[in-house]
């Protein structure tokens, strides 16, 4: 295992060519024993250079995509952005950064975000996501409605079997997979659900870029939602200002819309991902922060400032709600434990999942409200029915995507443009955002 970790961070370290490339494409499909070492092999929570495992397919900076290996040119445009936020400080009070997980199938519209929002003086690094993120960049191609029926049959006749059966609490949750019939319905091909993983594999990605660029280097706040997604950065920044105004010490996570399920089935919320989810700096430092979850570490984790987070966030990954305990390794952050989870279930493996191992279960909106939630990176929230530490999102712009109430509601353009300078919208078309961005 040593001389493997060796080899692999001799690799890492290697400086790639500055020329200007493409995304980076990964072309072989991991195997089954590839799962295995990951898990034996030590982890390294800070590596020195970017790799495929920290850069995501599409990289902007300032509204221009470059090449993230070359460090003279990302220097280059950090100190662009610099200079443009300090001529526009009334307008870009906070720095932002954002992911928009989208499709190598459809890139204009991601770019389309670049044109309108991403341009905005605020708008600092955008990390598009594609199928070439994917642990299986080929599933979206090769996922069989046999793989597709093998997991559904997994996930709600037997899932969490074993030595992992459902807790109570997520009863609720389990009996809401998608059957067969409502991928039929909704007209949804199997890759859709390879989709679904897309969105921890982003986050892992990301939690590593930051750690090599630095945690000075965070953002005030950090986006996350699809290539659909458009953003009122004014409103936005002003609704920050109202909820949140110091970003850098108070942990801060909302959503553009929640679905929240009834107290009396399980306490549990998680965001409609094309509405927009927001966390403050304080928040992403400790969703990315390495933790040391052994005995003989916890010296390291006394130590740190997010000490009394690191501690609850050891206490939750024992009890692995969703299994995600058999993809941890001594180091990993909580970003970086959602990326392994995901990676260690390949969809088009389900044949070999193992009840030892756990499963994966989750659709991608669900994991993050999970892990934001139960991981409690957010501020306790007051429900009604009394205080429910860190398991609701904040519900203040759009609660209950059935309703409809508020930001929910804004799902066309149609009804976008008839809002009065809305926070954020879904399914809007490139062109739909640049008429959305022009009135400002």
């Amino acid at each position: 295992n040593n001389q493997q970790y060796k080899r692999t961070q001799s690799l890492i370290s290697k400086q790639p060519s500055t020329t200007t490339r493409s995304s980076p494409i990964i072309t072989k499909y991991p195997s089954k024993n590839t799962f295995i070492n990951d898990i034996s092999t030590p982890f390294d929570p800070f590596p020195v250079n970017h790799s495929t495992e920290s850069i995501t397919s599409f990289i902007w900076l300032n509204g221009q995509r470059f090449d993230p290996y070359s460090t003279p040119e990302h220097q280059h445009r950090l100190q662009a952005f610099q200079r443009q936020k300090l001529k526009t400080a009334k307008q870009s009070v906070f720095t932002i950064d954002a992911i928009s997980i989208g499709s190598k199938l459809n890139v204009p519209q991601m770019t389309g975000q670049i044109s309108s929002w991403g341009r905005h003086p605020s708008i600092r690094y955008v990390f598009g996501s594609t199928e070439d993120d994917d642990h299986d960049p080929l599933c979206h191609t090769h996922l069989t409605h046999q793989n597709l029926t093998g997991i559904i049959r997994r996930c709600q006749r037997e899932l969490w079997g074993g030595a992992h059966r459902a807790p109570a609490k997520f009863t609720a949750i389990r009996n809401n997979f998608p059957r067969e019939k409502w991928f039929a319905i909704n007209h949804k091909k199997p890759a859709w659900l390879c989709a679904q993983q897309r969105f921890a594999r982003t986050v892992g990605k990301v939690g590593r870029f930051y750690r090599i660029q630095g945690m000075q280097t965070l953002p005030d706040y950090l986006l996350i939602g699809d290539d659909d997604t458009f953003y009122g950065v004014d409103a936005l920044t002003k609704h920050f200002l109202q909820n949140n105004a110091n970003s850098t010490t108070d942990p801060y996570l909302s959503a553009g819309c929640v679905v929240t399920w009834p107290i009396h089935l399980v306490n549990f919320s998680f965001p409609i991902g094309g509405f927009g989810i927001f966390m403050s700096r304080a928040s992403l430092e400790m969703l990315i922060t390495p933790l040391y979850c052994n005995s003989n570490n916890s010296t390291q984790q006394t130590e740190n400032k997010h000490s009394a987070f690191m501690k609850n966030a050891c206490n939750r990954l024992n009890e692995s709600l969703a299994t995600e305990k058999t993809a941890y390794r001594e180091g990993m952050s909580l970003s970086d434990i959602m990326d392994m989870h995901a990676k260690r279930f390949p969809y088009r493996d389900v044949t070999k999942w193992q009840n030892s191992q756990g499963q994966y279960c989750m659709l991608g909106d669900w994991v993050i409200g999970y892990y934001l939630n139960f991981y409690g990176l957010g501020p306790e929230t007051r429900h009604p029915l009394g205080l429910f530490p860190d398991h609701r999102l904040e519900e203040k712009m759009g609660v209950v995507y059935k309703n409809r109430q508020r930001e929910c509601k804004l799902e066309k353009a149609t009804l976008c443009k008839a809002a009065d300078n809305p926070k954020v919208c879904h399914r809007l078309k490139p062109e739909e955002m640049a008429e959305q961005h022009a009135r400002g």
